[in-house]
């Protein structure tokens, strides 16, 4: 018996690392199949966000924007980090001219926002504080979702408050946004305040290994980035940054820094932007977003004439053809190529994201995203690890640490 269930195990291990042949009849068939056995994560879902503006029920299916339950279960979506997203104008006053304070009550809202919006749909959803309460989630066939915390503002120098918001179930914290904040620099702020991290920020990071938080270095300036890789005891995550290679910003991951994610058995998940994935879009939109702001402030007093002149300029300036989940493709093999399947993974960036690649318009998509994987070459193992299986590896390491 026990020789059977070896043999059993040993040619299900062997399927799971069988290339398909996307030229056969039933490749559609065997990739949604793959797809729908791997628990998919996503780690950055800006859903509260629109909440927040729009009051928009995800309860139904919406007919825009990219996240809600139907269209998750569809897609085979197991596992979405809610982000609690704490803008810049939060941040501690004087950390910036705009900056007004009130971020940890900023960040308390929305995680009680959650809390709601889970609770009103307990019938598909549940809140995941853990890997445990994850697995048990996703095997009773709902959807476990988790909150990441974007923008370190709402610490506010106190540590208490870092406790705190883990107890209230943030298990990944990114730095920082926009703006330079009392913990590190941002990659959109030139200043660079902090040269990296300050001194509460170092002790930041050592907190979160004690306490068995991951740590988030998307956003963050590359001094930031190299300081944490020499601080962190733990494997760390990028939770929705692209790459520096295809896309020439301080916010993408350069090759050096994708290396060095690898060698502290983080990991990279990829952001579904089409501004963070070729400059070929994303140059003549960062152009766009600059004139608009320019003109904005020149004629604060005269929307008329901002409004003119902006109408003139994308005449004269036609947005670019959009890239396509091709091209999303292209960049994660290359990823993997350079660092090793078990560093790469998803973090969309999904309603947080003015435009997506043609074939990843909403959290409906991914299935293709798996299937064009399996075409060139991929394996179920392969998938089962890109769509979440390394994510959970990282967020388990951390628990881990901090139980030594």
């Amino acid at each position: 018996m026990l020789l059977v269930s070896l043999i059993f195990i040993a040619c299900s291990q062997s399927d799971k690392n069988e290339k398909l042949d996307p030229r056969a009849a039933d490749f559609s068939q065997k990739a949604q199949k793959i797809h729908q056995a791997s628990m998919l994560v996503d780690t950055h879902i800006d859903i509260p966000y629109r909440i927040t503006k729009e009051q928009v029920n995800i309860s139904d299916r919406l007919p825009d924007g990219h996240f809600d339950f139907v269209r998750a279960k569809e897609g085979g979506l197991d596992v979405p980090f809610f982000a609690v997203y704490v803008s810049s104008d939060f941040n501690k006053p004087g950390t910036f001219s705009g900056a007004k304070g009130g971020a940890y009550n900023e960040a308390i809202r929305i995680i009680n926002q959650v809390d709601s919006v889970v609770s009103a749909n307990s019938g598909v959803a549940a809140l995941a504080m853990s890997t445990t309460d994850v697995e048990s989630i996703v095997k009773s066939n709902k959807i476990a979702v988790c909150m990441g915390m974007e923008n370190g503002a709402p610490i506010e120098g106190d540590m208490q408050k870092l406790h705190n918001l883990h107890q209230k179930g943030i298990r990944y914290i990114t730095l920082v946004h926009a703006k330079d904040n009392h913990i590190c620099d941002s990659s959109y702020d030139e200043r660079h305040t902090n040269k990296g991290l300050t001194e509460f920020g170092k002790k930041v990071i050592d907190e979160m290994n004690k306490i068995g938080m991951m740590i988030d270095i998307s956003h963050v300036s590359d001094d930031v980035f190299w300081q944490v890789m020499k601080l962190s005891k733990a494997p760390v995550i990028a939770s929705h940054s692209s790459l520096r290679k295809f896309r020439k910003m301080e916010r993408n991951m350069s090759d050096s820094m994708l290396v060095a994610l690898a060698k502290n058995g983080g990991v990279l998940q990829f952001n579904f932007g089409s501004f963070f994935i070729t400059d070929e879009f994303g140059i003549p939109a960062q152009n766009r977003y600059e004139f608009k702001d320019s003109i904005d402030v020149k004629y604060k007093n005269n929307g008329e004439k901002a409004a003119a002149l902006y109408a003139q300029y994308i005449e004269e300036h036609p947005t670019p053809p959009n890239t396509t989940i091709d091209e999303v493709v292209r960049q994660l093999d290359y990823a993997i190529k350079l660092v090793g399947i078990e560093h790469i993974g998803l973090g969309s960036d999904y309603d947080g994201v003015g435009v997506v690649p043609v074939g990843l318009e909403d959290v409906s998509k991914y299935p293709e995203l798996t299937k064009k994987l399996l075409a060139i070459g991929y394996t179920a193992n392969d998938i089962e690890k890109i769509n979440g299986g390394n994510l959970m590896r990282v967020w388990k390491e951390v628990e881990q640490f901090s139980m030594r």
